[in-house]
């Protein structure tokens, strides 16, 4: 009852999805940049990269000098001459982490009464060979002695200074207060022969702070192998 005509069709076998991720990483600010590589995936039938023509790149913008953040990584090169994979790129991130940064202040003395020294401090952790002079703002120190404390030893900190490219660190010291050299002297008595020694006094040098005797514990005594 019929007259059969066969007309082909077409049978499409679209390539595979084939994805190169690059991996992240990660460095600190001033190293340079760790190996980057990069991760296929969707090989079938046991495929793997030794198909592929091309060589595999994978680069990032940033350079030894590039600022604390996140840089892309991309991967690239890579093809197939039958066709049977699409590529497809995906890009991963670059970390550059701050580089750690530690000021640590210089321990200082000085004499009781007298006003504090210029504090300093040390750094260390600088790359590239940077110094203070790359930081935001300025360097301040802090302690509870002043002109009046007593002797004796108290801390001293620093702080104010701030760079997106170094995590920074401080160190505390210390400050030493040593005691004021104070001089007591005898003045000189007379008197004559049989008659009882006279009261003696005596003159002080190395006063501060306005201060006299009255600031002194105990009692001044005199003594000599004169007698009547």
């Amino acid at each position: 009852n019929y007259d059969i005509t066969f007309v082909d069709g077409s049978f499409v076998i679209d390539p595979a999805a084939l994805t190169v991720t690059a991996n992240d990483a990660a460095r600190t600010y001033g190293a340079g940049n760790p190996d980057l590589t990069a991760t296929i995936t969707g090989f079938v039938l046991g495929d793997d990269a030794d198909i592929l023509d091309g060589t595999l790149a994978v680069t990032t913008d940033a350079t030894d000098t590039s600022n604390a953040g996140d840089y892309a990584i991309t991967a690239g090169g890579l093809g197939t001459t039958n066709q049977n994979y699409a590529i497809t790129y995906v890009d991963g991130t670059l970390s550059v982490d701050p580089a750690a940064l530690t000021v640590s202040v210089n321990d200082a003395d000085r004499t009781y009464g007298a006003a504090n020294p210029a504090f300093t401090a040390s750094y260390d952790g600088f790359v590239l060979g940077q110094d203070a002079d790359v930081l935001d703002g300025t360097l301040a120190f802090t302690t509870d002695a002043t002109p009046q404390s007593d002797v004796g030893t108290y801390d001293v900190t620093a702080g104010g200074q701030s760079s997106g490219n170094y995590a920074i660190s401080y160190l505390g010291g210390s400050l030493e207060i040593d005691p004021a050299a104070l001089t007591v002297s005898v003045n000189d008595a007379d008197r004559t022969y049989g008659a009882a020694n006279p009261a003696f006094t005596a003159s002080y040098d190395g006063f501060v702070l306005g201060q006299d005797a009255n600031v002194l514990d105990g009692t001044l005594a005199f003594t000599t192998d004169a007698t009547p």
